[in-house]
């Protein structure tokens, strides 16, 4: 009876060593597929903006705030993580840099691919500016044509 219990907790450990395996390979996986973009924050239009992302156990939801081309704040929502492997130093890296192209953190480098790639997230949601800004020139251009077809030929603006 004894060899029995001891076979099933054999088997039981065997199965949970195999899946946490399975989950540490996949994990790795999508960090290794995951490619952090850097974003034109000439482009990110003023405001705050939240985003996400999830790699199985490591999450990261961030609320970035933009002002005048700048990243000004990055909040961390929520981050799932290992035990003792915080990216978190990332955020500073990235204050510092105003770019999400910096180093990884050290024993922490799924966590702070999340937190990147999170905040990356946020600062999309925000793109446009230029667009925006092309679209008034364009706009003025427009209307100062038009003021100029009203003039009648030969005639100068204010005579």
């Amino acid at each position: 009876m004894v060899k029995k219990i001891t076979l099933a907790i054999v088997i039981v450990f065997v199965l949970f060593a195999a899946w946490q395996v399975s989950l540490m390979v996949r994990m790795t996986n999508i960090f290794k597929a995951t490619v952090v973009e850097n974003v034109d924050l000439l482009d990110v239009k003023d405001g705050t903006y939240e985003g996400a992302f999830k790699a199985i156990l490591v999450t990261a939801d961030t609320k970035v705030t933009v002002e005048e081309s700048r990243i000004t704040d990055i909040k961390l929502l929520k981050h799932d993580h290992g035990p003792k492997h915080s990216g978190e130093a990332v955020v500073g890296q990235i204050l510092e840099a105003q770019s999400l192209d910096v180093d990884g953190v050290s024993g922490a480098t799924g966590s702070a691919i999340a937190i990147r790639k999170s905040v990356e997230q946020a600062l999309k949601k925000g793109l446009g500016k230029k667009a925006e800004q092309a679209a008034s020139e364009a706009e003025a251009m427009e209307e100062s044509a038009e003021a100029e077809e009203g003039e009648a030929p030969g005639e100068e603006a204010g005579n």
